[in-house]
């Protein structure tokens, strides 16, 4: 029987809401059959909804699901629920097994708190394990308090002490170190490699590494910004580390889709306090980002502008009109053939441009290319 993880190259993170569930559904069908997005669900009922129309329309590869520990998220809905561990979370176990109910493709991911109770996470993991075949362990990198992280490893060791030997190939770690500014530390001492070094004792061989350097700092009014995506940079020296160490060990991309969950508002918007937001966008290209910020408050006319200026870049032009459908709706937008909406759609857009260009990356072996000297004569 084939190995679901085998299979998988890029797994792009979206805090679940309207906009980003639709950059995901508008995915081109080829694109989606090699994508397996990590879905962090925000639980408020408006959000719960959202996430049963998109899983009802989803007919890509797996989905990968854990409920979200984000400040913001903790309080709203059902968190308090799915965060209790009374028998084991079952709440949790029961939601996620209705999800799956309306997609097959649903592959729940077990994430926990530094404090959170080790046999209660143990015995949900080996709940998920049995029901779904497959299990992800989330291991977040707390860059403030370097102690959760051994309290968390202490939690990942319970779990991974009760899996079978027989069922190893079947557990995804994934090394989750969120928004970053620069290269993080690939020392022997440094979290990372903690991570790593946890999983190579337990002779797992599937290892996914998330991150995100999409920045908080938007560009001044009526100004550009061109950022450096440093996301495949330090998870291909990441691999080629692994590869040397053990080259059994798979190891698989993750970013965030050029959003930052752990500083971006745009989804707390409330028009009832806050005056609408400047116009903004952003578009991807080869390690980095443009960002695009004109006009006045709720001036959306000026995305028009900004359509126009995308669509006149050299990476536009080399990406192409047909690249994806947010590529699409960019060049019709630039010629007013489409309204130019708000920055939520363009979130949207954003989103759905940068998984395409990330999974076209990779499947022409982005790592390779990194890692391989370039010549001076070049």
């Amino acid at each position: 029987m084939n190995n679901l993880l085998s299979t998988i190259n890029y797994c792009p993170a979206i805090r679940t809401s309207r906009f980003e569930l639709a950059a995901l559904t508008e995915l081109d069908k080829e694109v989606k059959q090699q994508v397996a997005p990590l879905l962090i669900l925000r639980s408020n009922s408006e959000s719960l909804k959202d996430i049963e129309r998109f899983l009802s329309d989803w007919d890509g590869g797996p989905l990968f699901v854990d409920n979200s520990r984000y400040t913001l998220d903790q309080v709203s809905g059902i968190a308090p629920l799915l965060d209790n561990s009374e028998n084991h979370y079952e709440y949790k176990y029961n939601f996620f097994e209705n999800l799956s109910q309306l997609n097959s493709n649903i592959k729940p991911i077990v994430g926990f708190n530094a404090l959170d109770d080790a046999r209660s996470v143990t015995q949900f993991a080996l709940k998920v394990l049995d029901k779904f075949d497959y299990l992800g362990i989330r291991l977040e990198i707390d860059h403030i308090d370097s102690t959760n992280l051994d309290k968390k490893l202490g939690i990942f060791s319970s779990v991974m002490n009760a899996i079978p030997d027989e069922k190893i190939n079947k557990i995804l770690l994934i090394i989750d170190i969120c928004s970053i500014e620069v290269i993080p530390s690939l020392s022997a001492e440094s979290a990372v490699m903690k991570c790593l070094n946890k999983a190579i004792s337990y002779e797992i061989k599937n290892i996914l590494t998330l991150s995100t350097s999409w920045p908080n700092n938007r560009p001044n009014k009526n100004e550009e910004l061109e950022i450096r995506n440093l996301d495949p940079i330090w998870q291909a020296y990441f691999a080629q580390l692994v590869n040397k160490s053990n080259p059994a060990i798979r190891c698989i991309y993750g970013d965030y889709a050029s959003t930052n969950p752990l500083r971006d508002i745009s989804d707390d918007y409330d028009p009832a306090k806050m005056s609408l937001p400047i116009p903004f966008a952003g578009y991807a290209f080869d390690l980095g980002w443009i960002q695009y910020r004109y006009g006045k408050s709720g001036e959306w006319e000026q995305l028009i502008e900004i359509a126009k200026r995308i669509v006149e870049t050299v990476h536009f032009k080399e990406h192409g009109e047909d690249f994806c459908w947010g590529n699409r709706r960019i060049h019709a937008i630039s010629r007013c053939t489409e309204e130019p909406k708000t920055n939520s759609v363009w979130n949207k857009i954003r989103i759905n441009q940068h998984i395409t260009l990330l999974n076209k990356l990779l499947n022409e072996d982005l790592y390779d290319k990194l890692l391989t000297p370039k010549d001076e004569d070049e």
